[in-house]
């Protein structure tokens, strides 16, 4: 097992910050805490799409339809998605432009 620094992960190789295109469908209370802990932590071009905190199941089941349309709206293709854990990841890449694609899930 090899241990990867989280400077090798932060780049592209070049240098470069890698550009996280991320969700999180219910942006409230410890949620919101660990989406910016996330930002705070991890060194890479963060562009967050969020929804406010509401009805968890109703979050969980269209969160990605609401989150996918604004995602349109991102500069650029990513190098990154990320996701949190109340949202269909599955949903979401199915509703994303077909360019975004190539980018490493995560």
């Amino acid at each position: 097992m090899s241990v990867t620094s989280a400077e090798s992960i932060a780049s592209d190789g070049t240098g470069k910050q890698l550009r996280v295109l991320a969700f999180e469908a219910w942006d409230g209370g410890s949620h919101r805490a660990v989406r910016e802990s996330i930002q705070r932590h991890a060194s890479m071009d963060w562009h967050w799409h969020t929804l406010p905190r509401g009805n968890w199941r109703i979050r969980q089941r269209l969160g990605a339809v609401a989150l996918s349309k604004m995602a349109t709206e991102a500069v650029g293709v990513p190098d990154v998605l990320f996701a949190t854990s109340l949202m269909s990841f599955s949903d979401l890449l199915a509703l994303l432009p077909r360019e975004y694609s190539a980018a490493k899930r995560a």
